[in-house]
């Protein structure tokens, strides 16, 4: 977990992950990068001037937030910015492969969204992100996770080395593990066995919860609630639950969970 990519966009939202990322790279000795990505529009004539002032801009309120961050640093973990004009998650995509993020953390709103568990930002982001993205309510507890639940689905996956992020972060954290797959009463559905296998070899103990409902999200969110978890941990499928989150039915529902940060695996 040596490079963690933050974007910001300066709202309290998005310092609160900067705080929450800090408290990680502090246990890994990591190198932040922080990103703001801009987009000005104008007359052809007064472009110029315009993309001048907003980098100007950003870029000075870029120093002060690193400059408010620097006593915050520990056991080796620095912080860096860049301030780049391009459309938001083109940005951030593309700054993930250039610093070779090993994780990216993001708040999950802008200003002026309250009441909102992911603005559509954040939404755009974590669904374009192919590295592992953790998600950082403004209510999210400062302090690395100890109680972990990953919600799993019964479909195949590519590779159980998905699960690698996790696994570094947990251990180093000495994180409880629970996985918990939800079954619907007319089906009786398993998780992929090679994700046993692999946590066997890691050597990781875990509890395996199965519970049957219609309501996936409820039964996740009951469960979560239930085991007092401190990060919820998904895994970003075409046909997944976590597809789900995307639909504003299942995103209000989610309000109930505002405190607790995502971390979204890719496969």
């Amino acid at each position: 977990m040596k490079h963690i990519l933050v974007p910001t966009d300066f709202s309290k939202n998005a310092e609160r992950a900067l705080d929450y990322a800090i408290n990680i790279a502090n246990r890994f000795g990591s190198t932040i990068y922080l990103i703001h990505a801009y987009h000005t529009t104008s007359h052809a004539g007064h472009l110029a001037n315009i993309d001048r002032i907003v980098h100007d801009d950003r870029s000075k309120s870029m120093e002060d937030l690193i400059f408010s961050k620097k006593d915050e640093l520990k056991e080796g973990s620095s912080l860096q910015g860049k301030v780049t004009k391009g459309y938001i998650t083109n940005s951030i995509e593309g700054a993930a492969d250039k610093v070779v993020a090993d994780l990216v953390v993001m708040g999950t709103l802008g200003s002026n969204q309250p009441n909102v568990f992911m603005g559509s930002t954040a939404r755009s982001l974590v669904k374009a992100m192919s590295k592992p993205t953790v998600a950082v309510p403004i209510g999210a507890a400062l302090t690395v996770p100890t109680r972990v639940v990953v919600a799993i689905d019964a479909y195949s996956m590519s590779h159980p080395t998905v699960f690698a992020p996790l696994i570094k972060m947990v251990k180093r954290f000495d994180a409880k593990l629970h996985l918990v797959h939800v079954e619907s009463d007319a089906m009786n559905t398993d998780i992929d066995p090679k994700i046993k296998e692999y946590l066997k070899e890691a050597k990781l103990a875990y509890t395996y919860t199965k519970i049957e409902t219609e309501d996936v999200t409820n039964g996740i969110l009951s469960f979560t609630e239930q085991k007092e978890a401190d990060m919820l941990c998904v895994v970003s499928r075409q046909r997944s639950w976590f597809s789900s989150l995307f639909h504003s039915s299942v995103t209000q529902k989610m309000t109930m969970a505002t405190d607790i940060p995502i971390l979204v695996l890719h496969d």
